[in-house]
């Protein structure tokens, strides 16, 4: 179920917003990289929950590559977009 569909802004932001770009993980990863900045986590429990549910409870959740390859295994996860925390080191 897509949320965007379900209000008149995120609809508009979702199909007609001019700037709007398509990012993978590894991309995010080549910009956080870029901009110096720390990738600190997903605004997302339920996602992290099943992230280590199939990972195992000492999976790193910091870690993009491996946010990447669950992406792969369960390609509806990010269904809307990624929303994520990072910070200045």
């Amino acid at each position: 179920m897509f949320r965007d569909f379900y209000n008149l802004s995120e609809l508009r932001d979702l199909l007609f917003h001019a700037q709007e770009s398509h990012f993978t993980l590894p991309q995010i990863q080549i910009c956080l990289t870029e901009l110096k900045l720390k990738f600190c986590g997903l605004h997302a429990k339920d996602i992290v929950s099943h992230f280590r549910s199939f990972f195992g409870d000492n999976s790193d959740i910091y870690d993009l590559t491996v946010w990447s390859q669950f992406e792969e295994k369960k390609p509806n996860t990010f269904t809307s977009m990624y929303q994520l925390w990072c910070q200045k080191p």
